[in-house]
């Protein structure tokens, strides 16, 4: 079964970022059956929409490439252990929609919980299962959210990985943010476990800049390991 990890960033992405991504997900990617690719927008491109992104990518990698599951990981969200990955891709291939949960905050859909495009894993069978949707935002949901709300419509099992704490912010202030009041808070820099082995860390806000050094710090931590 072709399996593959997937990541993008335009040019407002810092450079180090982007590097530092590849060279974790190298690190704990000792399968030799999952591939990794990060895809860079075209030169004087300031922007791709995500979701656009997604779709015109996952649509590829199904239909052209003949890949049976994808990690969707955000260029600041990286694996924190070689089970990660391996663990992940045995839920899709188990039949999972699997990845980080999120609550979008800005949206009033009942504080719904779903896996974040920051880390989301899915089936080329699960994704025909539930109509192959886009992972654009609607009025109920964030992007790739329609994934989840499908999975939960279709009677398709969703494994979740929850917050286990986040950085605590002193140059700048950052709120956390709510999930159902049951799962811990979450804000940047988030680690997030399955169960109690950390799998995941999201940074949130690359984009912004203001938290990089954070990311930055983080894998560097993870490749002197």
């Amino acid at each position: 079964m072709k399996k593959i990890i997937l990541t993008f960033h335009d040019n407002q992405i810092s450079s180090v970022i982007p590097m530092l991504h590849g060279s974790v997900v190298g690190k704990f990617n000792i399968f030799e059956d999952v591939d990794y690719r990060c895809i860079k927008a075209n030169a004087g491109e300031d922007k791709i929409a995500l979701e656009n992104f997604i779709d015109v990518y996952l649509n590829q990698l199904f239909y052209e490439e003949d890949y049976e599951s994808v990690l969707i990981l955000d260029i600041d969200c990286i694996p924190l252990c070689t089970q990660a990955i391996e663990e992940t891709f045995s839920y899709i291939e188990q039949g999972y929609l699997v990845g980080n949960a999120q609550r979008s905050q800005h949206l009033d859909n009942g504080g719904h919980i779903f896996c974040g495009s920051s880390c989301v894993g899915i089936s080329k069978t699960v994704y025909e299962q539930i109509e192959k949707p886009s992972a654009e935002r609607t009025d109920r949901s964030d992007i790739c959210e329609e994934y989840t709300w499908l999975c939960e419509e279709h009677g398709v099992p969703i494994k979740f990985y929850t917050p286990n704490g986040f950085e605590k912010i002193a140059y700048n202030e950052s709120s956390p943010w709510t999930l159902d009041g049951k799962m811990q808070e979450y804000g940047i820099g988030t680690t997030f476990n399955n169960g109690n082995s950390p799998y995941f860390y999201h940074l949130f806000q690359t984009s912004l800049s203001v938290y990089n050094p954070l990311f930055i710090r983080k894998c560097q931590s993870l490749l002197s390991l």
